[in-house]
């Protein structure tokens, strides 16, 4: 037998993931070598390897190498194929050196036996009486306790090892767990999540149908009206469907936008949860089987019930529509007679309307006639500033003329004086003479100057006079015209309250004329249905009658050819005979009273909105 060395100890213990050459030196045979190999007969024939699995509670099929294509498995992908591979063969590993530590202790105590043997043989043979033996067998025992504490220690390094892997592989299932939990929320929110974006989309839809079925009532109710306003309501009520049905269409595909980017986002999870969904939708499958084969029995049976309905609401149909059709007769007789009012109505309000419009009119020529004479007056005061401005201009230029002319004259003067005294002066004479010049010269560029400036002063004044002119004419021009548009304005406003209050007097002969009619149509109703309930208890109250007639006679016969004939029996029927009468009448009082609950409210709206407008008070 081979004997263990320390680093093969040290391997056996700490190694985790032991190969081939790691094992071999300890297990000292084939059986373990051929297991970790990967052998696919596998027969462990060494009695210490089979007594090492008994004590670890090891079986042989656990120390197999099984490769990856034996967890190959529908529904799996590689990843998950690739992982159950690894805990496998971790799980193997830790079996495999846990039965090499438990073959090298066997083998360690065998050792030890054979060091006693051999020492107790030793000494034996040498009579026990020698220091040498006595030494050597202390020798040996030292020894034998040296290795027992060594394996000790070995076994304890390896059952701390074995603890740390138990450890990390509860830590390995506990974040398993917590990732499938993780996973279950995940699909948790994504289905609350489109449950409430169907849940927003219905009711979404049933928004839009209310509103439309509004505007269909409402423009139903307003097809009396003058075509005009009909054609400007439909259009008005058309656009803004219109931008309702845009709004809602950008809305859905906001909504499916960021559905689509979730769902994006959160592939990975559902990716990891594929085989959970498969036997789920599994499940669901059967479910909804079970489920659809008894909606198609209900379906079936409502069906029938629904063609039995049918057949009654179309009787009841054709009568509701004869009494509908004298009820339209009579509609269409009071609303000629209302036409022809609302037309006499149109022509006196259309006379008042002229009426008031020529006298606008006159009073807003007043007006203007007024302005222009008003701006007529401004013009010619202006026109005299204009004069007198240029008269005072004029005034001062001739002044300064003379002035300048004045001074010419002085100043010939003096040079003719200066002249005279000094003819043959010589030079200075001469420089006299250019000073005098240079004097007339400066004057008369001063002269020249300030004639030049009162020439831009009068230009500057002219023109500022112009343009106060120019900012007259317009003020006046646009108070004109401010005056014009008040005018108008009025004459517009005017005019609109006079249709206003006149559309609005005709929606309130128009509502109260609907609200009789319907409630003439109602009454005859409830009258012709209130004889008809009176009818049909009268014919069976006979019929019962009769049937008692039939069945005091005494003859069997008579009676059931009487119960096969009205295919019904009596005796089940009396009973709630008059309740049904009576609960009928009730029905009928409650469908009138709803009705004419109806029209007080209509009538109150119309009121309401004109008061709203102004245009008739809410008395």
């Amino acid at each position: 037998m081979a004997a263990i060395r320390p680093s093969d100890r040290v391997k056996l213990v700490t190694g985790v993931r032991l190969g081939v050459l790691d094992i071999s030196p300890v297990v000292g045979g084939a059986s373990i070598a051929d297991v970790q190999a990967g052998t696919s007969a596998m027969s462990v024939a060494s009695p210490r390897s089979l007594e090492a699995c008994l004590r670890e509670g090891v079986e042989l099929e656990e120390l197999e190498f099984r490769p990856l294509e034996a967890f190959a498995a529908a529904g799996l992908s590689a990843e998950e194929q690739e992982e159950l591979f690894e805990q496998a063969e971790e799980r193997r590993q830790r079996h495999l050196a846990a039965v090499a530590a438990q073959r090298a202790s066997l083998e360690e105590a065998a050792e030890d036996d054979l060091v006693v043997v051999r020492l107790a043989e030793q000494r034996r043979q040498s009579g026990g009486s020698s220091a040498a033996a006595k030494a050597a067998e202390e020798e040996g025992a030292a020894a034998l306790a040296k290795g027992r504490a060594e394996l000790q220690k070995l076994q304890e390094r390896q059952r701390a090892e074995l603890v740390r892997i138990l450890e990390a592989e509860v830590k390995a299932q506990v974040v398993r767990e917590r990732i499938e939990a993780q996973t279950m929320r995940t699909e948790q929110r994504i289905a609350e999540a489109q449950r409430e974006t169907e849940r927003r989309r219905e009711e979404a839809l049933e928004r839009e149908r209310a509103r439309q079925a509004a505007k269909r009532a409402e423009e139903e109710a307003a097809e009396a009206r003058g075509a005009a306003l009909a054609l400007q309501e439909r259009r008005k009520q058309e656009e803004i469907a219109r931008k309702a049905l845009g709004e809602e269409r950008r809305r859905r595909r906001e909504a499916a936008k960021r559905h689509r980017e979730k769902l994006a986002k959160q592939e990975e999870f559902r990716r990891q949860t594929e085989a959970l969904a498969e036997a789920q939708r599994l499940a669901a499958e059967e479910r909804n089987a079970r489920a659809a084969e008894r909606e198609a029995e209900l379906e079936a049976r409502r069906q029938a019930r629904l063609e039995q309905e049918r057949a009654e609401a179309a009787r009841q149909r054709e009568l509701a529509e004869e009494r509908i059709r004298a009820a339209q007769a009579a509609a269409e007789a009071a609303a000629r007679r209302k036409e022809q009012e609302r037309a006499r109505r149109e022509a006196e309000a259309e006379e008042r309307q002229r009426a008031w419009k020529e006298q606008q009119a006159a009073e807003l020529e007043a007006r203007a006639k007024e302005a222009a004479e008003r701006q007529e007056a401004t013009r010619a005061k202006l026109e005299q500033l204009k004069q007198e401005r240029e008269q005072r201009a004029a005034d001062l230029l001739a002044k300064e003329e003379a002035k300048a002319a004045a001074l010419e004259e002085f100043l010939a003067a003096k040079r003719e004086e200066h002249e005279a005294k000094f003819a043959g002066g010589g030079e200075a004479e001469e420089r006299r003479r250019r000073a005098l010049q240079a004097a007339k010269d400066a004057e008369e560029a001063r002269a020249a100057e300030q004639r030049e400036a009162m020439r831009l002063a009068a230009e500057k004044a002219a023109k500022a006079r112009e343009q106060a002119q120019l900012a007259l004419a317009g003020r006046s021009a646009a108070a004109a015209e401010a005056d014009r548009a008040r005018a108008d304005a009025l004459l517009r406003k005017a005019r609109a309250q006079g249709f206003a209050k006149l559309r609005t007097l005709m929606q309130v002969e128009e509502a109260a004329a609907r609200g009789r009619a319907v409630a003439e149509a109602q009454e005859r109703v409830r009258q012709e249905r209130l004889a008809a309930i009176e009818a049909a208890r009268q014919q069976k109250l006979r019929l019962s009658e009769e049937f008692e007639a039939v069945r005091s006679s005494g003859r069997s016969d008579r009676l059931e050819a009487f119960v096969k004939k009205l295919g019904v029996d009596p005796e089940e029927e009396r009973p709630g005979l008059e309740a049904s009468f009576e609960r009928e009448r009730a029905e009928a009082a409650a469908r009138v009273e709803r009705m004419a609950a109806q029209h007080r409210v209509a009538m109150a709206d119309a009121v309401s909105a004109a008061s709203r407008r102004g245009t008739v008070s809410p008395a």
